[in-house]
């Protein structure tokens, strides 16, 4: 995934010319450059606000719900 100014020395310049003081990110863990932007927003002093994926998932498959629109119950 690229990110404005990932081609011009990563994510802390944008961070640090746009003063950002906060950066959203979700836990990708290893994958989606979570490591890349955790570090980032310390060199840049951004805080770093974490959405986390949700521990047991709930809610129906993407194949429940498939079949329910075939039957047309959805």
């Amino acid at each position: 995934m690229l990110y404005p100014g990932a081609a011009h020395g990563g994510l802390p310049g944008p961070l640090k010319q746009y003063d950002i003081k906060t950066l959203v990110t979700k836990d990708t863990g290893g994958y989606g450059g979570f490591r890349e932007k955790a570090e980032a927003a310390r060199e840049a002093g951004a805080a770093l606000l974490v959405v986390e994926r949700p521990r047991n998932e709930t809610g129906d498959t993407l194949e429940e719900i498939q079949a329910r629109l075939r039957e047309g119950r959805a």
